[in-house]
């Protein structure tokens, strides 16, 4: 990938150790439904999402965020896991793990043979099918078993390496590049962000010059001023409910500090005009106020530009000779790129098909769901895919923005077009389409459609701050 997709990642652990495969896992016969991360087989085990089976088997669930403990209870059974941690405890006896519970994609994934078996459940495991069975007192199982001599373990191995036949990643460069890809997904969120406030400050702008040119009455132009604080408000909103990385969180203070600019001057103004609090001030003083603030926004603009940009620098000289990247896709050789475009077409013929619904935004917009249902179709898709090591980090930037994807989903949920879109879960909602959607555009080529922009070209994705930049040259 060229460099300015050279990018994302969001669980870079799952490369070697971690393939789903299309698990299914019924209770009692049933199947389990799991709404995002789906069950995945870690070291040859089977890890599932905390909450879903134990769930429906009546457990109450909590979590205790600082030391990362998940603890549920059910009529006199207390069963506490760990993250990372080598046991867990059923009312207080210790059981130990040989596949630790561990964060997957956000989720808390447990090892199920382990846990089900410690809370009473028979667990059995349908190599063929990829499916476990889960049975509690009573329930009749099912499930043939076609090979009692053939354990969990040993089957589950022998699919998860069918799955996947990229190369071991040393756990370092695994960190590294986990870094790297959580820095570009909010670098290009920010972006968009920094494109979509820059028109709506220039809408502002045009109204309220308009109405000072016009005369219009005082609580009109009031009104004008507090939305345009109240839209940068929005923004600073949505900035601050973004989940960084260490490498980009100074780029996300610093946006907000150029948003703190620009509702500093509209204050001013406001102030100003409507009340006493500057009226000690002479014209000079004045002016030099009026200069002050303008400036500070430029000045913070600027800032933010120079510290991304210098970033991304940073970034890209870490990540750019990976083994697992494939840089310039000009350069490479005939091999590879027959390779590449092998699998760009068959993983874009899935991204295609699942993000159809957004052909007609009517219905696409109606709930979260389709969102989900196309990330999840997607992420199974690409775990699933056999993918040469060059593009291994083309691969998990792709499965990094199905979390964006399902954020989108969760947006429009919480009422993202509502108020003609004037709210911060659209604000939301645009930048983790926007990101989604440049991020698949140039790792797939051709083989993507946007579809939530109509054009894109390899510089699109800098015009935006090349834009701001030049005003400042």
């Amino acid at each position: 990938m060229k460099k300015f997709v050279s990018l994302t990642l969001a669980a870079l652990m799952m490369v070697t150790s971690a393939y789903g495969a299309g698990i299914s896992v019924n209770l009692d016969n049933e199947n389990v439904e799991f709404e995002s991360q789906q069950p995945v087989i870690v070291e040859g085990r089977t890890l599932i999402p905390l909450r879903g089976v134990f769930e429906k088997l009546g457990y109450e669930i909590t979590w205790d965020a600082q030391s990362k403990t998940a603890v549920f209870v059910k009529e006199g059974t207390e069963v506490k896991v760990t993250v990372n941690a080598d046991s867990f405890t059923v009312n207080g006896e210790e059981n130990v793990l040989d596949v630790p519970a561990q964060i997957i994609n956000g989720s808390m994934m447990l090892p199920l043979r382990a846990v089900g078996e410690a809370t009473g459940l028979e667990v059995n495991w349908d190599g063929d099918s990829k499916t476990v069975s889960l049975f509690t007192d009573g329930a009749e199982s099912t499930t043939e078993i076609t090979t009692e001599i053939t354990t969990e373990s040993v089957t589950e191995q022998e699919t998860s390496a069918s799955v996947s036949k990229t190369s071991d990643i040393p756990e370092d460069e695994l960190e590294i590049l986990q870094s790297a890809a959580d820095f570009y997904v909010t670098y290009f969120s920010i972006e968009a962000m920094i494109g979509s406030m820059a028109y709506a400050e220039h809408y502002h702008s045009y109204k309220i010059g308009g109405a000072m040119e016009y005369s219009y009455s005082e609580n009109e132009l009031k009104e004008l001023i507090e939305e345009a604080i109240e839209e940068c408000n929005m923004y600073k909103t949505a900035a601050e409910n973004m989940n960084n990385s260490e490498l980009s969180e100074d780029i996300v203070k610093k946006y907000i500090s150029a948003v703190d600019a620009t509702i500093n001057y509209y204050e001013f103004m406001r102030d100003s005009i409507f009340t006493s609090k500057y009226d000690d001030l002479n014209e000079k003083q004045f002016n030099a106020k009026i200069e002050s603030a303008s400036n500070a926004i430029e000045s913070s603009i600027y800032n933010l530009i120079t510290v991304m940009m210098k970033s991304e620098e940073d970034v890209w000289e870490t990540v750019g000779e990976s083994r697992y990247n494939a840089g310039d896709i000009d350069k490479l050789d005939s091999d590879d790129k027959a390779a590449r475009d092998k699998y760009c077409s068959e993983i874009g013929k899935t991204v295609e098909s699942a993000m159809s619904f957004l052909d007609d935004y009517s219905t696409a917009v109606e709930s979260s769901g389709k969102f989900k249902s196309a990330a999840g179709t997607i992420r199974n898709k690409l775990q699933s895919t056999e993918t040469p090591d060059i593009y291994v980090f083309d691969r998990e930037i792709m499965i990094s923005c199905c979390d964006l994807l399902e954020k989108a989903g969760e947006s429009v949920d919480k009422g993202a077009f509502t108020k003609d879109g004037n709210n911060v879960e659209y604000i939301e909602f645009e930048y983790s389409m926007f990101t989604f959607d440049v991020l698949y555009k140039a790792i797939l080529g051709d083989e993507y459609e946007m579809k939530f922009f109509d054009e894109y070209s390899e510089d699109s994705d800098t015009e935006i701050l090349d834009d701001i930049e030049s005003r400042f040259v």
